[in-house]
């Protein structure tokens, strides 16, 4: 081989040597900066573990849970008989319309749209439609919260072991809350309480209303529990039930679906969904780590 042609050679057995070492020297500050990486969110997570932590110590005797927009999704059936009973009088209601309204009774609903809308219509008998129109829809099928439904039979399993109370308390009627147990596969006497805004609270007098935002739902849900406020932990979907949990004096956690996903939680313990809360078991009953 002449003196040119192994000059060549030499040249890119140089340049291929000095390739694979910068190739290594990358491959290594790579996998270092991965390790720091990794590092650095292990160390994140920790410590908002910690803080979750801390935030959740409170044991509770007493879980309280909503029924419309938290067990089942029945929100969007309940526009659709609005819809359907305003339009039965010639008025346009839109999911727009529906979305600040979500939480409230049926009076007030009406009221309050009779009042944006500046339209002259009977309430009572747009509420009728409506529920007639409800009832037809629940018939043909209930749609269910999955993950709701699997932590509440988390609760109820640890029901006599715990020894805790569960109770549902809905702005609804009884016969809607008995049917959208049904369509959960539940019994009424799985629960400690079912407290309905519509049927139970016809004893307070109030002149601007009793249900929710009202505290009276809560307030005599745990009296008739026999516990304290203090041991009590309500999972509600709306602003209104917040409210009416925190008038009342029980903690409550915030779980919004598409309805009420723009609703001011900020006053409730936290804004979470249940597959995020996990159940923290004591001897003295079950605390939360959100």
């Amino acid at each position: 081989m002449d003196i040119k042609n192994f000059s060549i050679l030499l040249f890119f057995a140089m340049f291929i040597t000095t390739f694979q070492i910068n190739a290594l020297d990358d491959s290594e500050q790579k996998d270092k900066n991965r390790r720091s990486f990794s590092s650095h969110n292990d160390e994140q997570a920790n410590q908002h573990s910690d803080i979750e932590m801390t935030t959740t110590s409170k044991i509770y005797t007493a879980f309280i849970f909503d029924c419309d927009g938290i067990l089942v999704d029945t929100e969007y059936l309940k526009y659709l008989a609005w819809k359907k009973a305003f339009e039965t009088f010639q008025i346009s209601f839109e999911e727009e319309d529906y979305l600040p309204l979500v939480g409230y009774s049926s009076q007030e609903i009406a009221q309050k749209f009779q009042e944006k809308a500046m339209k002259e219509f009977v309430i009572e008998d747009v509420i009728k439609i409506k529920e007639a129109e409800y009832r037809c829809l629940q018939d043909k099928k209930v749609p269910l919260f999955k993950d709701a439904l699997v932590f509440l039979r988390k609760i109820i399993a640890l029901k006599r072991e715990k020894n805790i109370k569960v109770a549902i308390a809905s702005s609804a009627p009884h016969e809607e809350i008995h049917r959208n147990l049904k369509a959960m596969g539940l019994f009424p006497e799985t629960f400690d309480l079912i407290i309905s805004g519509h049927d139970d609270l016809s004893h307070i007098k109030d002149p601007t209303g009793v249900n929710k935002p009202k505290p009276y739902i809560y307030t005599l849900c745990s009296e008739k529990l026999n516990v304290t406020p203090e041991e009590c932990v309500v999972f509600e979907d709306t602003h209104a039930g917040v409210m009416a949990a925190l008038t009342a004096g029980l903690d409550v956690i915030a779980v919004p679906n598409r309805f009420t996903a723009s609703h001011d939680f900020r006053k409730a313990l936290k804004a979470t969904p249940f597959n995020q809360i996990e159940l923290l078991e004591t001897p003295s009953g079950i605390s939360l780590r959100l």
